[in-house]
């Protein structure tokens, strides 16, 4: 109230200034629920750690209260086959949606619900505002649902990245060692190479000499044996007059003459193996060696097959006497076992004493004297053979293995 002389005056604040400021202080209460909604969800869609379905729970809570009238707002939230929503959820004629549709073809929607009749809006009884909001909402879960996919696809990338890195690092690994197995098989073989190498000049080497002692021994036979015993022929047929007595006693030179001719034939090369037979020749050298070395040597003969060429007969010949040899020199032996297996494609023969075994006697393959075991092993590979060494406590078992025959080449005619 004011006075004023002669009048009175009643002042008041107009009624419509007051629902102004009411309305506008309610207007501003919306504007901060809508930003809450909007910063709660923003820093929910920030958090790259939390699950999915927890996210959209937690957005599903922050909905009712940012609508205006939240005590009879009902939310529902639903990604791919996620569905959340709130306990009071119900059909409704009143409903606000807001949908979307990520890059890789998910479908997504928010939808608000009242539950009673409200004074009418831009929207029914929805606000101009709450339809932003809700819109805006809509495109941060989309924008959340893409990131969190290409985060994902990120990390399958990345694993599958790492698995490819992973195994192609373990077959490198396996490669490399197969490599190095490879490098050290070849430099093995290479050693092989270069041992087997030096042990064929060795070889050629006591074969030289060996040939070298053969003649030297061959031209003394003659001249001490045959030479001699010729020569004293001689001084007896120059004599005038022969008595019975001395021509028994040329007679007697002259078989020895012969017998020597003969011993020395068969130690170049046995007649026999080539006019009757390998088997023949085995079984005339057993004689000779119990006659001059007084050592038991059975020969046993077992089955037939075909013809065996020369070259097999002469190589199969010689090792058989180098073992019968080796066991005369080394193994100090009383008796030697010499079985002979014939079928219709290969040849094989077993040499076996009673003597010292090759580790008593130290002989090892390759080391022996004259030609050596070694030496046979060589001349059976030639034609496919192959030569077995058995282990014994006393004495020892040499097996020899061999084709009959050999084509052109030394080429073989069985497998």
């Amino acid at each position: 109230m004011r006075r004023v002389p002669g009048r009175v005056f009643k002042t008041t604040v107009p009624s419509m200034e007051r629902g102004r400021k009411a309305e506008i202080l309610h207007l501003l209460r919306e504007r901060v629920k809508e930003l809450t909604a909007l910063h709660g969800t923003a820093r929910l869609l920030e958090d790259s750690r939390r699950p999915v379905d927890e996210v959209l729970r937690s957005v599903l809570k922050l909905l009712p209260p940012a609508w205006q009238y939240p005590e009879i707002t009902a939310a529902r939230v639903r990604f791919g086959g996620i569905e959340f929503r709130t306990m009071n959820f119900a059909p409704s004629q009143w409903r606000q949606t807001a949908k979307f549709v990520t890059s890789d073809g998910k479908k997504g929607e928010i939808e608000i619900r009242y539950l009673k009749t409200m004074p009418r809006e831009a929207e029914g009884p929805f606000l101009r505002e709450e339809r932003n909001l809700i819109n805006s909402l809509a495109e941060m879960l989309c924008s959340y649902a893409e990131r969190e996919a290409a985060h994902s696809a990120i990390v399958q990338a990345r694993d599958q990245l790492e698995m490819r890195v992973r195994n192609r690092t373990q077959e490198l690994e396996r490669l490399n060692k197969a490599l190095l197995s490879e490098v050290a098989e070849r430099r093995a073989k290479e050693r092989k190479i270069r041992a087997y190498q030096t042990r064929l000049r060795v070889m050629a080497s006591q074969m030289a000499l060996a040939e070298e002692r053969e003649r030297r021994d061959l031209a003394a036979e003659l001249h001490e044996r045959i030479g001699h015993t010729l020569a004293l022929i001689k001084m007896g047929l120059a004599r005038p007059a022969l008595k019975a007595q001395d021509v028994n006693e040329l007679r007697g030179l002259l078989e020895q003459a012969i017998g020597s001719a003969r011993g020395l034939t068969t130690e170049l090369g046995s007649p026999v193996l080539y006019e009757l037979g390998f088997e023949a020749a085995v079984e005339s050298l057993a004689e000779q060696v119990q006659e001059k070395h007084g050592i038991a040597v059975r020969v046993r003969i077992s089955g037939r097959g075909a013809r065996m060429d020369d070259e097999i007969k002469f190589v199969m010949f010689r090792a058989v006497r180098e073992l019968l040899h080796n066991a005369l020199k080394h193994a100090r032996a009383s008796l030697v076992e010499v079985r002979i297996r014939r079928s219709a494609r290969q040849v094989m023969v077993s040499v076996s004493d009673n003597g010292r075994g090759f580790a008593q006697r130290g002989v090892v393959r390759g080391r022996s004297g004259g030609f050596g075991l070694f030496s046979i092993e060589e001349r059976l590979g030639r034609f496919g053979g192959r030569m077995s060494i058995g282990a014994r406590r006393s004495g020892a078992a040499v097996t020899l293995v061999s084709p009959v025959q050999i084509k052109a080449g030394g080429l073989l005619k069985w497998k």
